[in-house]
């Protein structure tokens, strides 16, 4: 696997779509903190324990066409208040929404991410002597490669959270969202036979944000050109006392 990292204030990535190798998949992962009853997270025992209110964070991860965030952009105005008024006006779409509670100085993780399996190591026939070539060797031949040892990456957004309460009612948020896109597959070293490996993107920021009790803030997005359109994945983060 080949995996270049990158870091900024709010970078948008382009990953083209791509057909999946047969010995690959894709299956859709929620949020497991989303998945817990809400009141079952208010009943654990290290949460219970302090008498401070608990923070719920919401994350929404919008799809605006790529030219409306473009225009926006050229105009100066890529604000949270512009990209919610395209969303109110029906110009975006809602793709997948996600929530954590935590309590205040203890970090949680919100997901909205997608499982990509794929297979890290072929062993492949050639000739007929059954003789068996790992596929960090470049071979010189036609055989079938069966693939092994698979592993999992996380594609989507992963957004990491410590929140307080400032004696001023008012909550301060350290962050750090990332977000993961599958951009291409690559045939690496091997000219012979498709051995290919998955090549990902990472962009991150930190940054520490004071905000009010139900403020919504931007949290930077990715795109992925479609077959008739592009589209910019943009995600929300709206946090409330509980």
């Amino acid at each position: 696997m080949m995996n270049k990292k990158s870091r900024c204030g709010f970078g948008w990535l382009a990953a083209g779509l791509a057909v999946c190798l047969a010995a690959t998949s894709c299956r859709t992962c929620h949020d497991v903190a989303a998945e817990k009853d809400l009141r079952e997270i208010m009943q654990d025992s290290t949460l219970a324990s302090d008498t401070s209110p608990l923070i719920q964070a919401d994350v929404q991860i919008v799809a605006f066409r790529l030219k409306d965030v473009e225009k926006l952009q050229l105009a100066k105005n890529m604000t949270t208040k512009a990209l919610l008024g395209l969303w109110k006006a029906g110009k975006a779409k809602l793709v997948a929404t996600a929530f954590a509670v935590a309590a205040p100085d203890r970090e949680t993780d919100v997901r909205v991410t997608q499982e990509m399996l794929y297979p890290t190591e072929f062993n492949v026939q050639v000739g007929s002597g059954g003789c068996f070539a790992p596929s960090h060797r470049a071979v010189e031949a036609v055989g079938i490669p069966e693939p092994q040892n698979f592993t999992m990456r996380e594609t989507g957004m992963v957004l990491q959270m410590i929140p307080k309460i400032e004696e001023t009612a008012l909550i301060t948020l350290s962050l750090r969202p990332q977000w993961i896109t599958f951009d291409r597959w690559d045939g690496g070293f091997l000219t012979k036979l498709p051995f290919r490996q998955p090549v990902f993107s990472v962009t991150s920021f930190e940054t520490v944000i004071t905000v009010a009790d139900g403020d919504t803030i931007l949290l930077g997005g990715s795109s992925t050109p479609t077959s008739d359109s592009k589209w910019v994945n943009v995600g929300f983060l709206t946090v409330r006392k509980k």
